[in-house]
């Protein structure tokens, strides 16, 4: 896992003369611009802007403009296109004022004035090496396990459901840091999560026919190498309650260990995108094919930046981009402004 801070805006902080408009679509070509606010005040138009890739900020500014027609026509006629594409094409000499890690200040001068604010944010770098397969039932999945992750190297490593132990007692701290396992323990499957020395048991939150595990349980945050992650089982996913729950907490990470019925997959996979949406995270769920036959094997993963969902019938490694800072709230601007962006939503602080 590493952060790609010094790579899509280095440039910007180096060479103030650059536009970061333009110098954004080189990195990120679905980046959608949201105007958060506009106001007028003592001869000047104050605009805060946001740049998002997903639901995650990659850039924040403040624009102070003094008020001339160019700047009039712009902000009142055309406020949702970006400063530098509508200034494009004009006489302007910047100016920096002062630059930071992740920040720069400068001074435009020319056929308009104005001091302009911009703060970057950088994207971790994330692999999930993703299990799916047949079980077999015996020490047979064990092997198959560690040799998985002896080839896949990830951050994450994530198995279905009672998977590799689900004939065989439960082994703890064989497997990798980052691992997601499990099997069969007195009343049912159990989840573990692999962390450090250590493993870290997962409750289910949702039951399903005759499971008599503790119901009513929230899911725990759990961190991990800078991130904050949860671990819901199979049947969690359909729970609006946790959905709910889960969007009003700074998750960046969401796996789902399943056994998935393979009539059932399309509305699985309209959920995986639901929930998604709701909680604006990347969630990745991985399911087996049992030996009775019923479930099915595939992997699914709802990527953030792209608001799709993929699907693997194959063991994969999954190579994510997480942010930090979200945009998690409509802005309120004129409602045209963000849908002539594509700036849709849902936000999850819109929702009480």
């Amino acid at each position: 896992m590493n952060k790609t801070e010094q790579t899509w805006f280095s440039e910007l902080l180096d060479n103030v003369n650059i536009q970061t408009t333009s110098h954004i679509k080189k990195f990120f070509s679905n980046n959608k611009f949201v105007v958060l606010s506009q106001d007028e005040k003592d001869g000047y138009i104050n605009r805060e802007i946001m740049f998002i890739t997903g639901p995650y900020s990659i850039c924040r500014a403040k624009n102070k403009l003094k008020i001339n027609d160019k700047v009039r026509d712009w902000t009142k006629n055309k406020p949702y296109i970006p400063f530098g594409k509508f200034f494009e094409n004009s006489n302007l000499t910047r100016t920096l004022i002062s630059k930071k890690e992740n920040f720069r200040k400068y001074k435009v001068s020319g056929e308009i004035e104005a001091v302009i604010e911009e703060t970057f944010y950088s994207m971790t770098e994330v692999n999930v090496s993703a299990f799916c397969g047949i079980v077999q039932a015996d020490d047979k999945d064990i092997s198959t396990a560690k040799e998985f992750q002896k080839q896949n190297q990830g951050d994450f490593y994530l198995f279905a459901e009672s998977y590799p132990f689900s004939r065989s007692k439960i082994q703890k701290n064989i497997l990798k840091e980052g691992a997601i396992y499990g099997g069969y323990g007195k009343n049912g499957p159990e989840t573990f999560f692999s962390q450090g020395k250590k493993s870290v048991k997962i409750n289910k939150s949702t039951l399903f026919a005759n499971e008599s595990m503790a119901e009513n349980y929230v899911p725990k945050v759990i961190k991990h190498k800078g991130l904050n992650i949860v671990v819901l089982i199979c049947y969690d996913l359909l729970n609006p309650r946790l959905s709910y729950f889960l969007s009003k907490q700074n998750i960046d990470l969401i796996f789902i260990p399943a056994m998935i019925p393979k009539k059932d997959i399309p509305k699985w996979k309209k959920f995986l995108y639901v929930r998604g949406q709701e909680i604006q995270t990347p969630i990745i769920l991985t399911s087996n094919e049992d030996r009775r036959k019923i479930c099915s094997c595939l992997t699914l993963s709802y990527e953030a930046t792209e608001e799709i969902v993929l699907e693997s019938k194959k063991p994969s490694v999954i190579k994510l981009k997480i942010g930090k800072e979200k945009l998690r709230k409509s802005p309120k601007v004129h409602w045209s402004w963000l849908l002539r962006n594509s700036v849709f939503g849902p936000f999850a602080d819109d929702f009480n």
